[in-house]
């Protein structure tokens, strides 16, 4: 063991609470940032969503511990610094706090923003939710995702900055800089060994060779778009014995929510079709046939909706469809209905009973449209959606809650 001489009486040691802050805060960033650039190198799956449950709940509390720590060093100013220290030394050391107390913020923050964005949860280490700062918006995700990996890089360098005037410090210079902040060899070596850990990390998520595509990630929709265009046109030919509507994409939705450790996220399929034959007066003769694109899936996470298109869940290469065929109509009062038929989903194919409303118009030219609401909670795992380890239902819910809005017109 290496003995540390005393402090001179001229380079006081910092507060206790100060040192306390500033190694806890130390590791948890070096182990965020292991943390940060191991999710880069995990495929999409539960171990992946834990990894990154953890990795934002000790970010928040980064977060808390930094503003805890500069309300702190305004209430006692930290000692000046030593008198051997060159001016450079003393130049690049406040330019390298500056960014670090900069990027102490600003990545939680970003982060946050990112989470906030795509619609994922934030839980406090399952003890709570912390509130979205932010509207869904996939862009706004995109953009705060990268300034999120742009300060993770520079907070890699800047900290590593930070390790290497400390080791000079104490190892060449031999002065109290590491030690009146409570540190010695002990805490050089590990931080060493966090660094080490993340330069490979770095380096295996960024100068490595990218795998080609392959299981798990989204392929062309080529296979599934000749299989689309059949299916539409299938559905397109009139039948001149009964009413047909036509569905107006721009004003019509099919969307859906399902929890996500315990918070409800909101996705939607933006690409479907359809034949409705209906005529309130003949309900024997109504049909309805739906053809959802698989593939159009879209959550305003790229992550989730890639995983979602995976084999594991829709499996979109081998599926590009989900199909519901009616079989019958009943009106049950008012503008009332239920519509039942067949739902197929990854080619299992189950009974239901669509209850919705129907609100028919006529405009001034004679033109009629109608539009219609319709709301069903369906269970994934009844059609297979999520194989092997998503099979549980620990990090997504079974249960979907699916809302329909179809506007159509003659």
């Amino acid at each position: 063991m290496t003995s540390q001489a005393p402090l001179p009486a001229a380079s006081p040691a910092y507060s206790q609470p100060a040192k306390i802050l500033h190694w806890l805060i130390a590791l948890l960033i070096l182990g965020l940032l292991v943390m940060g650039f191991l999710m880069g190198t995990m495929a999409f799956g539960p171990a992946k969503m834990s990894v990154i449950m953890l990795h934002k709940s000790f970010g928040v509390t980064v977060l808390g511990l930094v503003i805890l720590r500069i309300l702190w060093r305004f209430a006692h100013p930290p000692p000046p610094p030593l008198s051997g220290h060159a001016s450079w030394e003393k130049f690049l050391s406040k330019l390298i706090h500056v960014f670090l107390y900069f990027a102490m913020i600003a990545m939680p923050l970003s982060g946050w923003i990112m989470s906030s964005a795509a619609d994922y949860p934030v839980n406090f280490f399952g003890l709570f939710d912390l509130p979205l700062i932010a509207p869904k918006d996939e862009a706004l995700g995109h953009k705060a995702g990268a300034v999120h990996e742009i300060l993770a890089i520079a907070l890699y360098f800047a900290v590593g900055l930070h390790f290497v005037g400390a080791a000079k410090h104490h190892l060449l210079d031999k002065d109290a800089t590491l030690a009146r902040m409570g540190g010695n060899l002990v805490f050089l070596v590990a931080g060493a060994a966090l660094l080490l850990a993340a330069s490979y990390l770095v380096g295996n998520k960024y100068l490595m060779p990218k795998p080609q595509a392959g299981h798990g990630e989204t392929a062309a929709p080529t296979a599934s778009q000749p299989a689309a265009q059949t299916a539409t046109q299938a559905t397109t030919q009139p039948d001149e014995n009964a009413a047909l509507w036509h569905i107006v994409p721009e004003q019509s939705s099919i969307q859906f929510k399902f929890l996500q450790y315990g918070q409800k996220v909101q996705g939607q399929f933006n690409a479907f079709k359809g034949r409705i034959l209906f005529d309130p007066g003949n309900l024997a003769a109504a049909e309805a046939h739906i053809v959802i694109e698989a593939q159009s899936i879209s959550t305003g996470s790229e992550d989730r909706d890639a995983q979602a298109r995976s084999a594991d869940w829709f499996g979109v290469e081998e599926f590009p469809l989900a199909v519901f065929q009616s079989e019958s109509f009943a009106h049950i009062e008012g503008d009332q209905y239920t519509a039942r038929g067949d739902l197929t989903i990854r080619g299992a194919v189950m009974p239901i009973v669509l209850p919705f409303t129907l609100e028919m118009s006529e405009n001034k030219d004679g033109v009629r449209s109608a539009k219609m609401d319709a709301h069903i909670a369906l269970m994934r795992l009844d059609f297979g959606v999520g194989q092997g380890e998503w099979e549980s239902t620990d990090s997504i819910g079974n249960d979907v809650e699916v809302d329909i809005v179809l506007h159509v017109t003659k």
